[in-house]
């Protein structure tokens, strides 16, 4: 802040008796922290420490009128940009360049100067609101989001003219209302009655994703009308089951935002090509769309084209871009139609100089003209930072010889700005000059080569001034990187990250510097059994990870390495039993401010060294160690441990009593757990396929209050949780388990495939909301089940179904069940219908059932209905029970071969068709799922 020190002293006072005034109030502090920072006069600091908003009491009131005064203060322009954010609901992950282009297409972001873009304006304005804190960023300078008591001032703001998700509910909409939202987080949301006749209708945003929100039917029932609405600017239309759009849509001529993004959509109306004044189209991860329209030239004041994951095959989704001369993002290009087909439209790239963000082309090894490459003036877009080329080729075929394939790529010589750069599939020898030359890509932070499977050198990338990450992925040919001992005093100075992953033939990095990789912190080497030169100094390195290299490599690179916090080895066929553990024991000797610890793959070791003396030790992965026999000594700082694949290793709790918070076991030979196991902070305890696991005491499970979560899975000697006096509870069956004041905090038990348990006493575990017993054939008894007044998850084979009596409690908070059935029943329990809130149901294994009991339509509260592996089931319940299932939303039926031929559509989606029996039954259901595909 500008002025002298008696002005500067006036300001801290003023500042400080704000602060008090606040309360201690976070939101309340940031967004006058940011308005005062505008303010540069004692006058205008002393106003808002005088004003109105302090005299109330009332915190609430108080950051209200914080909001507003802060609102206020924004530029009139601004604030209607503020006030329109309101469509969008609490919570809600707000995408910066969508509401950009949502603004711009409401004309809020009007240009005054030639040459002036709206969505830099547009940008302006987003950083004014986040200086404003009235956005909080939340993810990476992208997504942000609004505060409960901001949106609801936006709300306020906007009043009548806005519509939808949070908003005042009523039958009828105004038929003033401009802006009409349908996102939401509350399950049944009604589409406004009467939306067909608002006629000042500017904004129609329906957002859909299955689990919650309204039903989609009703959109899609509403759309003709709706695309009668001619003032529509904004037409949103994501996550619908829209098969097709209407032709009438290119009626609306003055629309500007469509998004069609995450629908069904399989085709686009050839009306489409007339909305003229479209700016921002969607048709991103429509995975069923596969043409687009003709003459989409006509499109010429479309700026923002996104079309990711789309697969239009054998078609050019870059025909008449050349045209599109204000076109500033389109996401992806496919070259596709041939050599020449593919040559002529890389160059209609020429003219799109307004090009920004990220860009993909695909399919350039089908391009075989170097003048239609440099036509395609990549050096003239100075607003790309991200170019990701792939050169696999659709043709059969490939004659050219590889010195072509590098004289194409030499001709797409990206702009200087490049910031991140990727090449697929590229079938030269050599890369391209440009790409190592530091005065052609000076800005180059990301460099990710991939599948080049015939280059065989790579020429030094260590002059690219601020290049951070490079990644070198599956090349078979590549056998050196460098060109030798270099001259520049610093090579790779701002290399963060560096991945070289299945390089096979790599034999040497054939570059050194007095100072080389002086910034590096990541360092992966995978699968290079080749390698035998690798610079080895990394004085800045945290985290490294090695696979699959030979060993005098691996005591070259480490031999220098005293700062790693995460270390992941994993060995290689050619170790011997005293290299794994010389290598082992050298490179945690070196390294005591380990963090995380990942050992596999060393298949003659038998013991690991002890890791006590790693104090701030907290990860540890043990795997594929088949020699391994005993557990080291720990870290008493460890809170995560898991051994995978260790088939000779023993474990005893004795070693294992420290602060550990999550203990993963799988197919190792013994767990042997004493009553006095072990840490009062063990969270999650899972053990899976392990031969000599015989049982938990009940003290274990009584003594570790913060577990949550057991998981015990195909462990055949397992036979419970058992008391001390062990012996007694196998002789006896009725004896007494310990009091029934004794409980656990365990949430979530989960036992399959244990044969040797018996009797299941569940009286223990009265904070349970998860139980799964399956596949545990020696079970005789499930007993404590009234004890359960929390379960909400429950998952079990049928005969002990019959055993569960259906008391209030467990119908007032069950809501997911699953079964297993028997092949010879031929009936579902009828206790199920008395699940009122049972909300998913599970069939499984049923292969004596012919029928579903028309019963099934008193679980009302029923959203996903699954059927699985009942061979010989044939009908569902009546259409009249399916009609009563009013809030289910999926169907999914698996490996049922006679149900699902009875249950597929019709070819032509109207009247009923032999072996259909049943479709007209669940035509209703938003999404069906019959194993093959998907009808919604």
């Amino acid at each position: 802040m500008q002025g002298g020190p008696e002005r500067t002293s006036d300001l801290v006072e003023i500042g400080r008796e704000v602060v008090k005034k606040c309360g201690g109030v976070p939101l309340a502090l940031k967004v006058l922290g940011g308005l005062m920072h505008e303010k540069k006069s004692k006058r205008e600091w002393l106003a808002i420490c005088n004003c109105e908003i302090w005299k109330t009491d009332d915190v609430q009131k108080k950051v209200m009128g914080i909001l507003k005064l802060s609102y206020n203060n924004l530029p009139p322009k601004v604030r209607q940009c503020f006030s329109y954010c309101a469509i969008f609901p609490k919570d809600h992950r707000i995408e910066k360049y969508e509401v950009i282009h949502l603004w711009m297409a409401q004309g809020f972001l009007r240009t005054s100067n030639q040459g002036e873009l709206m969505e830099d304006i547009g940008q302006e304005f987003f950083n004014i609101l986040c200086m404003a804190s009235l956005f909080e960023e939340r993810i990476s300078d992208r997504y942000y989001q609004m505060h409960d008591l901001v949106h609801d001032l936006a709300m306020i703001l906007c009043g009548s003219e806005c519509k939808g998700a949070g908003h005042a509910n009523d039958d009828e909409t105004n038929k003033d209302v401009r802006h009409i939202s349908l996102i939401s987080s509350e399950k049944r949301l009604e589409i406004p009655k009467g939306i067909d006749e608002v006629r000042k209708l500017r904004t129609f945003y329906s957002f859909h994703s299955y689990g919650n929100f309204y039903d989609p039917s009703q959109v899609i029932i509403s759309l003709p009308k709706l695309l009668q609405l001619w003032p529509l600017r904004v037409l949103v239309l994501r996550g619908l089951p829209l098969r097709e759009l209407p032709s009438s849509i290119g009626g609306l001529k003055l629309l500007k935002y469509l998004d069609l993004s995450d629908s069904k959509i399989e085709t686009l109306p050839s009306s489409i090509v007339k909305l003229y004044n479209l700016q921002t189209f969607n048709i991103s991860n429509c995975l069923e769309l596969f043409e687009l329209p003709k003459c989409i030239e006509t499109l010429t004041q479309l700026r923002h084209f996104y079309a990711y994951s789309i697969y239009i095959k054998y078609r050019e989704t870059s025909r008449g871009f050349n045209k599109l001369r204000f076109l500033q993002t389109l996401d992806i290009l496919k070259l596709c139609g041939g050599p020449e087909s593919a040559s002529k439209h890389i160059a209609e790239l020429e003219h799109l100089n307004y090009l920004k963000g990220t860009l993909r082309i695909e399919n350039l090894g089908d391009v075989n003209d170097v003048k239609a490459m440099e036509k395609a003036n990549l050096t003239g877009k100075e607003n790309l930072h991200t170019l990701d080329m792939d050169w696999k080729s659709v043709t059969e075929g490939d004659n050219r010889n590889v010195s072509h394939h590098t004289e194409l790529l030499e001709a797409l010589q990206p702009h200087r700005n490049l910031q991140g750069l990727a090449i697929s599939n590229f079938q030269g020898l050599e890369l391209p000059c440009w790409m190592s030359n530091n005065s052609t890509l000076p800005n180059l932070v990301k460099l990710e080569l991939r599948d080049c499977n015939k280059c065989t050198r790579i020429k030094s990338l260590g002059r690219l001034p601020i290049l951070k990450e490079l990644v070198i992925k599956k090349m078979s040919s590549l056998t050196i990187v460098g060109e030798g001992p270099e001259e520049a005093p610093i090579l790779y100075p701002c290399l963060v990250k560096l991945l070289v992953c299945d390089v096979r033939n790599l034999e040497d990095w054939f570059e050194d510097s007095a100072d080389i990789f002086p910034l590096l912190q990541e360092l992966e080497l995978r699968r290079c059994p080749k390698l035998i030169n690798m610079p080895s100094r990394f004085p800045s390195l945290q985290k490294l990870t090695i696979e699959e290299v030979k060993s005098d490599t691996v005591r070259s690179i480490t031999k220098n390495i005293t700062s790693l916090t995460s270390l992941s080895f994993e060995g290689s066929s050619s170790y011997s039993e005293k290299e794994e553990e010389e290598l082992v024991a050298r490179m945690l000797g070196n390294n005591k401010l380990l963090k995380s610890l990942t050992v596999k793959g060393l298949s003659s070791m038998r013991c690991l060294p002890d890791l006590s003396g790693l104090q701030l030790l907290r990860e540890l992965y043990i795997s594929h160690c088949e020699a391994l026999k005993t557990c080291p000594d720990l870290s008493p700082s460890l809170k995560e441990l898991s051994i995978d694949d260790c088939p000779a290793l023993e474990i005893e709790s004795a070693r294992l009593r420290c602060v550990v918070e999550s203990l993963w076991i799988d197919d190792v030979k013994a767990f042997l757990v004493d009553d006095t196991l072990w840490s009062n902070k063990l969270s999650h305890l899972h053990v899976n396929n392990v031969p000599e696991f015989v049982q938990l005491p009940v003290n274990f499970l009584l003594n570790n209050m913060h577990l949550r979560t057991i998981e015990i899975l195909r462990c055949p000697q397992f036979e419970g949780f058992l008391s001390s006096n062990e012996e007694e509870i196998r002789s006896s069956p009725d004896s007494p388990p310990p009091p029934s004041s004794s409980s656990c905090c365990v949430q979530r038990l989960e036992l399959r495939n244990c044969t040797s348990i018996l009797r299941l006493q569940l009286q223990w575990f009265t904070q349970l909301q998860y139980l799964t017993v399956v596949g545990c054939k020696g079970l005789q008894s499930l007993e404590g089940l009234q004890s359960l007044r929390n379960i909400e998850w429950l998952a079990v084979d049928l005969p002990f179904l019959d055993a569960i009596e259906m008391d209030n409690h467990l119908i007032s908070s069950l809501n997911s069940l699953h079964i297993y059935g028997w092949s010879c029943l031929k009936s579902l329990p009828e206790q199920i219908q008395h699940l009122s809130r049972l909300e998913y149901l599970n069939i499984f294994g049923f292969d004596g059932m012919e029928n579903l009991p028309d019963w099934l339509g008193k679980l009302t509260a029923l959203e996903t209905l699954e059927i699985s592996i009942c061979k010989n089931l044939m009908h569902l319940p009546s259409a009249n029970a399916m009609r009563k299932l009013t809030s289910l939303r999926k169907l999914n039926i698996q490996f049922c071969p006679l149900l699902t031929e009875r249950c597929k559509p019709p070819k032509k989606r109207c009247g009923l068709c032999s072996g259909s029996s049943e479709w007209h039954k669940i035509s209703h259901i938003y999404e069906v799922d019959l194993g093959l595909e998907s009808f919604d």
